[in-house]
């Protein structure tokens, strides 16, 4: 069963050094000069946040640790009160600054898989899961019958309190079954982002490789990018104001590259390159669409840190060296309000 619990954001911190931090001070997130809103980032297995500017770096306490817990954390802001998305064994969790607990339980056979966003401020939450046909009479799962893009619904006060709705999580949009690495069956998709208009979201289709972008209310899919040079291509985040979508793709004997698209599926571009010794990925959009992150790590995963990119491709690196984010395949920076 899976639950949506909630936290606090800044308490104290003990289970490892803050990360070093390299921008200058004045709070550049409230300023909106680099691009606006709050950084959060995972580092050596906690969630810390930032300003635009890499300064003012401080720890979220309360997040479960492990595999999944601190995956591509999602982050709204409600009435004031910021909270965060995380899953964990198949279990959603929301997290807020004020300590607030909020459980949202989806039914028994249906588990999530990860990826727990907000889509926009519409009172909705959406994963990627799948559900099990269960044995009524030993109350035991079966085999994986259904998989794809599912909602969990609530409501919010002006005071930013969620509550949750009595109703079962729905299905949004179904995708096709393709066995993970373990064999079991799991939706073909990974890694969603909406569009402004919360209807289109863009994934990684998993058998492909490619970027692929859905539309709950026609149920179509398109092809925004597939190269068969290309090993994989993934992260793809949408800008704010819905034009362009950012991602990276690794071409076939080449090195991982970020990449621009607009949304139609033309105009695509490289904005930053990968080399024989280090990988730049994990693109994410800034609240004003001004200016891009990205993760750069070398080879020896000895020099890892976070850099601020424009559109242009003008680069500012804002933490310094050993910043540890990438231990998993889709462990996101975010950037929000």
């Amino acid at each position: 069963m899976a639950v949506i619990a909630a936290v606090l954001l800044g308490c104290g911190f003990a289970s490892a050094a803050p990360p070093p931090g390299k921008g200058g001070g004045g709070g550049g997130g409230g300023a909106g000069s680099n691009g606006g809103g709050v950084i959060y980032f995972r580092y050596e297995g906690d969630l810390y946040t930032m300003n635009d500017d890499g300064s003012g770096i401080g720890p979220v306490a309360g997040l479960a640790r492990g595999y999944g817990a601190w995956r591509d954390p999602s982050y709204q802001l409600h009435g004031g009160k910021r909270w965060f998305l995380q899953f964990e064994k198949g279990d959603v969790v929301a997290v807020s600054d004020s300590g607030d607990s909020v459980t949202l339980a989806l039914q028994e056979e249906l588990g999530a898989l990860g990826a727990p966003r907000w889509r926009k401020d519409d009172g909705l939450i959406s994963f990627e899961g799948r559900v099990w046909d269960m044995n009524p009479e030993s109350q035991t799962f079966g085999t994986v019958v259904e998989g794809g893009l599912y909602g969990l619904y609530y409501t919010v006060d002006p005071d930013g309190n969620l509550t949750a709705s009595n109703g079962p999580a729905v299905l949004l949009f179904p995708a096709d079954l393709v066995p993970d690495s373990n064999g079991d069956p799991r939706p073909d998709m990974e890694g969603h982002d909406w569009a402004p208009d919360g209807l289109q979201f863009v994934f990684d289709r998993v058998s492909k490789g490619s970027v692929e972008i859905g539309d709950i209310s026609t149920g179509e899919v398109r092809t925004l990018h597939d190269d068969p040079t290309d090993v994989s291509a993934r992260t793809a985040y949408w800008s704010p104001a819905g034009h362009q979508i950012a991602f990276h793709r690794q071409p076939h004997r080449d090195h991982l590259n970020i990449m621009l698209i607009n949304a139609d599926g033309s105009g695509l571009n490289t904005l930053v390159r990968g080399s024989p010794n280090w990988t730049r990925t994990l693109p994410v959009w800034s609240p004003t669409g001004s200016h891009l992150l990205y993760h750069h790590t070398d080879h020896f995963h000895q020099d890892s840190y976070i850099i601020r990119v424009t559109a242009d491709g003008t680069h500012t690196r804002i933490t310094d060296k050993s910043m540890a984010l990438v231990t998993l395949p889709l462990a996101r920076i975010g950037w929000r309000e």
